[in-house]
């Protein structure tokens, strides 16, 4: 028998929910007497107490059926989460990004006496190299963003995230995998979402039994990936399991074609349709260089290894056919920019036929990207780039604009009505860790002198955005606070910054208006305090053992 166990994200999106982006997915399926998990995906918005349906069913007067409710919190959500995990036989991960292995080091807890993957206290975790290499580097991203603004709630560390990693095994497409003592077979297929992104396909050689996993597919060529291969390999499974796709919230409001008032299919057009992706390409280009020309920065918030590769070959490619280069400088900022662009050049087996041509020809690596400025902070990237005096478009890590360089140069950007911000991804609409809010609420709180200021300018189609600070000060050491035209916001909102702009963008479509020339969103800011003191002599301390054990490895090396 086949069962299928959604632990958490399967929720159907719905126009009237809270999230516009999709929910991170982690799926239980028992079949043969094997208990595989699909996926450990987990951001932000997770770090939340659940609301669960209790089993104890009631009848209102009419005989409607309601399940009662109850609030499970989140540590205790999390510990249910890791017993579970501790007790399948196998993970499958199926892309890099954190929808999919954001969890990995929070949920999965070896045994601490088994240091390989064979173990057999341990499960098996089967991923393709992309996936492993450019996780790692989402993951890294994350916890960088994070311990910058000095964010407590992600609950694992860098070792943590090691570990995990290098008890991954590592698969090709189209390599099938046998379950040790069972007749269960996993085979990996190209999905074409990111580098290194599958599906998998679940076969029992008794019967030939086809159970196909996908709980993401993208059909299209594109750039820097060929399509993925669902249509043609997993056209007549048995049992295909997916995820319920596509936005919520306001933005499905303007894909829904149901009518409200029935709740049925009335054939009326949706507000807003698809467009074919040359002509999607061809307005974000303009958009851009509409910017640029009237000497304005551009701000393209991505995600750390992802979407971010066909962001910057499409833009490469357009600085290169039109001698751009020159006139208006392109760069990258993310913390291990670097690192993960040499990884990715290491995968054009991988990606698209078309990269591996171009580099069989002797015409260079596709992935050099000579038009791109590449920075590992924001520091870098002003020293360098802006340094220069020209228009600038950044595409900086962070994508839901809370954490990260992309925050810095929302804020940084905000003084010039000429800049832009362009959202790529509806994904970056999500929702805030529960924990941290609940954090800058109570520090926010103790503060006796608050004096603080910024006031959100969104213009155009939803492109443009400028932030004012009033030049008030923030008397509150190294706290995180959300600061507003009206102080420091002691109820924050719970969506992203990314998230209001598009919420703020999806509304006025509705309503079937321009955009307010003004409207107010919240930011986290953090604070950062110089060490002192106590703190202070324990930094310094942990720098000089570092320091002396890395001579000492080095004078080892060289005997």
């Amino acid at each position: 028998m086949l069962r299928v166990t959604p632990l958490y994200g399967s929720s159907s999106h719905h126009p009237d929910q809270e999230s516009i982006a999709i929910k991170p997915l982690s799926t239980l399926i028992e079949y043969d007497n094997r208990r595989i998990l699909v996926d450990l995906g987990w951001d932000a918005s997770c770090y939340n107490d659940v609301v669960v349906r209790t089993n104890n069913s009631t009848k209102d007067e009419v005989g409607s059926v309601s399940s009662p409710q109850k609030t499970v919190p989140l540590e205790e959500h999390l510990q249910k989460l890791r017993e579970i995990v501790s007790t399948v036989d196998v993970i499958v991960l199926c892309d890099s990004t954190l929808l999919s292995i954001g969890g990995l080091p929070l949920l999965y807890t070896p045994d601490p006496s088994s240091s390989t993957s064979n173990s057999t206290k341990t499960p098996m975790i089967y991923a393709t190299f992309p996936t492993t290499k450019m996780g790692q580097m989402t993951l890294y991203n994350t916890h960088s963003n994070a311990s910058l603004d000095g964010q407590t709630h992600l609950n694992y560390t860098l070792d943590q995230i090691d570990d995990c990693i290098s008890r991954i095994t590592t698969v090709k497409y189209s390599q099938t995998v046998s379950l040790p003592n069972s007749d269960l077979s996993l085979t990996a297929h190209r999905s074409g979402i990111v580098v290194g992104g599958c599906f998998w396909m679940l076969k029992t050689s008794r019967d030939d039994t086809e159970i196909i996993i996908s709980p993401g597919y993208h059909h299209l060529r594109e750039r820097h990936l060929d399509p993925g291969t669902l249509s043609e390999l997993g056209a007549t499974p048995d049992v295909f399991i997916t995820r319920p796709g596509g936005p919520g919230g306001l933005l499905q409001k303007l894909l829904d074609t149901t009518n409200s008032t029935t709740n049925s299919r009335m054939g009326r057009p949706a507000l807003k349709t698809p467009i074919q992706r040359k002509e999607t390409e061809g307005q974000f280009l303009d958009a851009i260089m509409s910017t640029l020309r009237r000497s304005g920065h551009v701000l393209i918030p991505t995600d750390a290894s992802g979407r971010i590769l066909e962001l910057l070959l499409l833009l490469s490619a357009h600085w290169s056919r039109h001698r751009l280069a020159t006139a208006y400088k392109l760069a990258w900022i993310a913390p291990l920019a670097s690192t993960t662009l040499r990884f990715a050049k290491c995968q054009l087996e991988w990606m698209g036929e078309q990269l591996g041509e171009q580099f069989d020809s002797q015409r260079g690596h596709p992935l050099k990207l000579g038009n791109v400025m590449v920075c590992g902070s924001t520091r870098e990237f002003v020293e360098r780039v802006e340094g220069l005096g020209c228009p600038v478009c950044v595409l900086a890590s962070g994508d839901c604009l809370d954490a990260g360089p992309s925050r810095d140069l929302l804020l940084r950007y905000a003084e010039n009505p000429d800049n832009a911000v362009l959202l790529t991804d509806y994904l970056c609409a999500g929702m805030r860790s529960g924990v941290h809010l609940n954090y800058l609420q109570k520090e926010a709180r103790k503060a006796s002198h608050i004096h603080a200021g910024v006031s959100g300018e969104l213009g155009g189609k939803g492109l443009d955005i400028d932030l004012v600070p009033p030049g008030l000060d923030v008397d509150l050491g190294n706290v995180d606070v959300v600061q507003s035209t009206s102080g420091i916001v002691l109820h924050p909102s719970r969506e992203t910054t990314a998230s209001q702009m598009m919420s703020a963008w999806c509304r006025a479509q509705i309503e079937g208006r321009e955009m307010a020339d003004v409207i107010e969103v919240d930011v986290l800011v953090p604070q950062r305090a110089p060490l002192e003191g106590e703190e202070l002599r324990l930094f310094l301390k942990e720098e000089e053992d570092a320091r002396l054990a890395a001579r000492a490895g080095e004078e080892r090396r060289a005997l």
